[in-house]
Formats: C-alpha cells, sequence, structure tokens
C-alpha cells in the first residue's frame, strides 16, 4: 500500500489481520463458525421460497423492521420499542461504539472492557472507533475473575463492558448474576450481556433490561440454523435504542 494511502489507515488496526474465517472443502460440522451442519427443514424452505415471491426487492425494506420487530418482541415478550436490529451481532457490536464513543471526562479515549479470550470482534470494533480495548484476562480455567473485573472497572471506567454468555470461544458459562451486579454498580457503563449462544447456555439477563437501564442483551439467528440471514439483534432501555 503506498505510504499516502497507509497512513490513513486507523492506527490502532494497522498491525491487525482481518477477520479471516477458512471454508475448507468436505468439512460438514464447520465448528470454528459454529454453524448448524444440517439444513432447514423443507416446510421452513417451503415457506421462504413462498416469502421471497411477494418480497418487494426493488424498494428498501421498512427501516424500522416493523414486521420482524413484532414477531421478535411477541416471541421474548418484550416491548417492540426495545429493540436494533443488525446485520448480525458484528454490527449491533459496531453500532453500540459507533453511538457510545465519547470519551468520559478526563480521560482521552473511551473504553471497550470484555475477558480474554472472548469474541475478536469486541477488540476490532473498539479500535476501529478509536476507542481503548480494556483486556481482563480469565483464569487459567476460563472462569472469570470478579476481583479483577471489579479493579478493571474502577481503574479504566469504560463506556461499554461486553460479556458473552456462554462465552466464545471457551464455553464458559459465568453467573447471570455477577453481569447484573456489575450493571448496577457501574450505572455509567453499558453492561452488554452477548448471549448469541444462549441455547446452548440456558441461562439469561433478558429478565432484567431496563432495571437497571444500562444492561442490555444481544442475540442472533445465526447460531439456530439460519446464519446466512446474518440477522441479530439487540434488547435494551429505549433512551439506549433511540
Amino acid at each position: 500500500m503506498p505510504d499516502r494511502i497507509a497512513g490513513l489507515v486507523t492506527a490502532g488496526l494497522r498491525d491487525m489481520l482481518a477477520y479471516h474465517v477458512p471454508r475448507p472443502e468436505g468439512i460438514r460440522a464447520k465448528l470454528d463458525a459454529n454453524e448448524s451442519p444440517f439444513p432447514l427443514p423443507p416446510e421452513v424452505l417451503a415457506g421462504l421460497t413462498a416469502e421471497l415471491v411477494r418480497v418487494s426487492l426493488e424498494r428498501y425494506p421498512a427501516a424500522d423492521g416493523g414486521e420482524l420487530r413484532g414477531v421478535i418482541a411477541r416471541d421474548l415478550g418484550v416491548d417492540p420499542a426495545t429493540l436494533v436490529f443488525g446485520n448480525g451481532s458484528d454490527e449491533i457490536i459496531t453500532m453500540l461504539c459507533a453511538a457510545f464513543g465519547e470519551p468520559k471526562p478526563g480521560r482521552e479515549q473511551a473504553g471497550v472492557l470484555y475477558p480474554v479470550p472472548s469474541f475478536v470482534v469486541y477488540r476490532i470494533a473498539a479500535l476501529s472507533h478509536r476507542m481503548t480495548p480494556i483486556e481482563v484476562p480469565l483464569r487459567d480455567d476460563f472462569t472469570l475473575d470478579e476481583s479483577t473485573v471489579e479493579l478493571a472497572m474502577l481503574a479504566d471506567a469504560p463506556n461499554l463492558a461486553f460479556f458473552a454468555l456462554p462465552n466464545n470461544p471457551t464455553g464458559t458459562l459465568w453467573p447471570p448474576e455477577l453481569v447484573l451486579a456489575l450493571a448496577r454498580r457501574f450505572p455509567d457503563t453499558i453492561v452488554v450481556s452477548d448471549e448469541a449462544y444462549i441455547e446452548y447456555g440456558g441461562r439469561t439477563l433478558l429478565g432484567h433490561v431496563g432495571m437497571p437501564p444500562n444492561l442490555v442483551v444481544m442475540r442472533t439467528l445465526s447460531k439456530i440454523g439460519m446464519a446466512g440471514l446474518r440477522c441479530g439483534f439487540l434488547v435494551g432501555h429505549p433512551q439506549i435504542v433511540g
């Protein structure tokens, strides 16, 4: 890349490799992407085909995802006004960093806290929005060190804190009560319960969304056999959603 153009690359991203998902041939169970190896049932495919025929692809869709919003709200038992949709969880993470990236008083940059190892997009999104990644190492058994997390929250005052429940890629399921307690303890940090793998963990903080108002929950359709739709969503307080 010419030096004049290379100098335009966001500083934090210059030494990073692109997010790469390999696609080897002959692989049925693609565990690195956590895709379902099973095709959708014929009746579901037939329904999708029938729906596609009536969609006006020459028009932009409704910006508020109105029909999907209603279905998801009824399914989860939440207010439609608490939902935000994105191109998978990745875009939701990016949107959070874009919307809440103003440095706190006395800070040069806003911070994004998350355990490591965890979902790599937390770091990518933070750096691409000129935010500081605050990485809290897990214990040797991949459990969350509560005291270390609390000290980091106190010392670094992040704008956002992401906790995958269960964690990707370790599969660890730390107590949801810990994440809820952090949201209550640090009301000026948006605490995100990333529940992309809720179907495999079974424990959720969905019932606490809005109480406290800085707690939000992320979900996706990717891990239940519909990865190709690239549909993720967030449930949060209406003011955060707005």
